[in-house]
This record gives C-alpha cells, structure tokens and sequence, in this order.
C-alpha cells in the first residue's frame, strides 16, 4: 500500500471514528438531558433534583432545606398545570385539524411524535 493510500485510509479510519463517538455520546447526552427534564415535571422528582444539586452536609441540614423544596415543587406544579392542560388541548386540536390533510401513515407518525414527554 502506498503511503499516500495508507495516509487516505487512517485519515478515513479517524474521519469514521469520530462520526461514531460523536454519535454515541449524543445519543448518551439525549437520553440525559430527556432524563432529567421529564424528572423535573414530578414534584418528588424536583425535590430529589435539587438535593442532588444541594448536596445537604447532615441529615439535619436536609430536613431544614426539605420544606422550602416542597413548597416550591409544589407551588411549579401548580403553575404548570394549567399551561399543561392548555398545551394538551392545543395539541388536540392541531391534530384535529391535520386530519382531513394528512394520510393515515402521516396521522400514525404524527400521533406517535405527539406521545406525552416525547416533544423533540
């Protein structure tokens, strides 16, 4: 092999090397991120998030901060619901409204796009 087919090839080798590891740490980076956001819509899932990110020093230190996260988990919970509700009730109604335009392979993979938590 000559050297200039053997420098084409390893450059191709890392060229492919780097799709694939770039790749597979996207893929690790989603499932993450998608983690951890449909964590933060539980208020059990809020609270646990934050004391992760608070690290507390003591048990005592964790009990005086668990109230406040509470209250705040509980208090985001209420302010999303109805924003949730609307969203959902939007969304219906796009999907109402795409029905007589799309095709029925269209509707299957609008509708499974449109399952809850699985907003791209």
């Amino acid at each position: 092999m000559s050297p200039r087919a053997r420098s084409a090839a390893v450059l191709l080798g890392t060229l492919v090397l780097g799709i694939v590891l770039g790749a597979l740490g996207l893929g690790a980076f989603m499932h993450h991120h998608h983690h951890s956001m449909r964590e933060l819509h539980d208020p059990d899932g809020l609270v646990s998030h934050m004391l992760d990110a608070i690290e507390p020093r003591d048990e005592a230190q964790r009990q005086a901060i668990l109230p406040h996260l509470r209250r705040a988990a509980d208090a985001t919970t209420a302010e999303f619901a109805p924003v949730h509700e609307r969203l959902m009730a939007e969304l219906s109604a796009l999907r109402d409204s795409l029905r007589p335009i799309l095709t029925d392979e269209q509707m299957r993979r609008l509708d499974e796009a449109m399952v809850p938590g699985r907003f791209r």
